[in-house]
């Protein structure tokens, strides 16, 4: 608390007069968006939150004043004061309480909206034998969050924003997804790249485009260590996709990753333990080693074996067909599979062009089951490709399609 302020507030009551009252109270902090809004302790114990622009120049100036007096104050003691945690996106976020308070302001940050961080305080505050600075700063920091509560406020990422906000941001990027969809058939699959970018970025919980860039990493230009970037990139942010994770897997298994795609092969079985794709791709995974086409240490290949043999024992998927080689299988969100050699043999003859279209390759993209293409014997990923192929792939992501929810993992 930073000491007794006298404040006067300017209230409008009507069109033509002002009622001005006073009151004293104990200056805690400003809050809201903007930092538009002051909350004071008063005499009996109680808060109250008071818009800036209702105070008098003079208080305003006062509090400005204290304000900037308690930033000074937390820069002095940052080590003591702040406190580092990992974001939803990843990137390190700073929470300005001490390391006694990590534990449950993280937890309050990582909540999906401002009544879960509530919540979270709440039980924190509630703990016998809590020290008293911490009790009177998880105090100061239930107000922040009930001011959130007041405001609608509801996570996006690392950000926290109105429902409305999040709404309108949810919309925008959808209507992104779409427009990729658009000019991927209209032939430019640069301008198609940067709306999925953008999409992404606009909404980081949503793994749309994501989804939609790592099918056409695969399926179009053949790269399936930049498909892994966007699958994971999925799964980080919807971690019981089991499409993604199937995806994903089959990815890291064509980039010489057999080791992590059998993780993420089981994570998809354990989510999705009918999907008899993932039991196929077990399988491929297993011919391919038998057959030379990709090394698998004996212990990873031992746990796929095992993992198979769940597949069809315990869950009643078929063996792989007998007619099947390298043919590993993606999923789309609605549950269409695609054959990842079959589709690409579909599209991949009808790659012309100069390139101008690419999605950017890297030095050494991966083709197969992890065989090295040098870029020379690249193909331009997008350039008078017929796309009702990829088109049909893309529909499978686009927000709004008839999408089957994604199955929650089962209880033992």
């Amino acid at each position: 608390m930073l000491g007794w302020l006298a404040l006067a507030v300017l209230l409008q009551a009507s069109a033509s007069a002002d009622e001005k009252w006073d009151f004293q109270g104990s200056f805690v902090s400003v809050v809201g968006s903007g930092t538009d809004r002051a909350v004071f302790r008063l005499a009996d114990g109680s808060t109250v939150t008071i818009p800036l622009a209702a105070l008098s120049p003079a208080s305003r100036r006062e509090i400005a004043r204290l304000s900037d007096a308690a930033k000074a104050s937390s820069a002095a003691g940052e080590g003591e004061s702040r406190v580092t945690i990992r974001g939803p996106s990843g990137k390190p976020l700073q929470l300005p309480v001490p390391a006694s308070l990590k534990e449950v302001e993280s937890r309050a940050f990582l909540s999906r909206t401002a009544k879960d961080a509530v919540t979270e305080y709440e039980k924190f505050i509630g703990r016998e034998g809590l020290a008293a600075p911490d009790r009177e700063m998880a105090n100061e920091r239930l107000l922040h969050w009930r001011t959130f509560v007041e405001e609608g406020r509801v996570r996006l990422g690392d950000a926290w924003v109105t429902q409305d906000e999040r709404r309108d941001c949810e919309r925008r990027a959808s209507d992104m997804v779409r427009h990729a969809v658009e000019l991927l058939r209209l032939g430019n699959g640069s301008l198609a790249r940067e709306e999925l970018r953008d999409a992404s970025r606009l909404n980081p919980d949503s793994g749309k485009a994501d989804f939609l860039a790592g099918l056409l990493y695969v399926l179009v230009a053949r790269n399936d260590a930049k498909g892994a970037e966007h699958f994971e990139e999925v799964v980080v942010r919807e971690p019981t996709n089991a499409y993604a994770l199937n995806n994903l897997a089959v990815c890291q298994v064509m980039s010489k990753q057999s080791h992590l795609a059998l993780g993420n092969f089981r994570k998809a079985m354990e989510i999705m333990p009918e999907a008899q794709a993932v039991a196929d791709n077990l399988g491929s995974m297993i011919r391919a080693a038998s057959a030379g086409r990709v090394r698998i240490s004996a212990k990873v290949l031992g746990e796929c074996n095992g993992l198979y043999r769940t597949a069809l024992s315990e869950h009643g998927l078929k063996p792989l067909s007998g007619d099947r080689t390298d043919g590993f299988t993606l999923l789309g969100e609605d549950g269409t599979v695609w054959d990842r050699m079959t589709a690409s043999a579909l599209i991949q003859p009808a790659m012309q062009g100069d390139g101008s279209g690419a999605l950017p390759q890297s030095s050494e993209a991966t083709s197969g089951l992890g065989d090295s293409v040098s870029p020379k014997e690249q193909t331009p990923a997008f350039g008078g490709i017929d796309f009702q192929a990829i088109i049909q792939a893309a529909q499978s992501v686009l927000p709004g399609s008839q999408q089957p929810a994604v199955v929650p993992p089962q209880d033992p």
